[in-house]
């Protein structure tokens, strides 16, 4: 597997650091923030149709929780 570089692994966790907070709206901010990465995943890969797109990333999201 590619690892992000030190760098932008840095970057991200101090954006995610800010972004997932405990408080009244913590379910809307963690949800912005998968929301922004499966834009950004679209602009990526703009070969692939929404379904396909969508299975990809949720078999990502499966994979970061083991």
């Amino acid at each position: 597997m590619t690892k992000i570089s030190k760098i932008k692994s840095w970057i991200l966790s101090k954006i995610c650091d800010r972004l997932v907070e405990q408080g009244p709206n913590h379910k809307g901010l963690i949800t912005q923030y998968y929301k922004i990465m499966a834009k950004e995943a679209r602009k990526e890969f703009r070969e692939d149709n929404k379904l396909s797109l969508d299975s990809f990333l949720r078999e990502c999201f499966e994979k970061s929780l083991e």
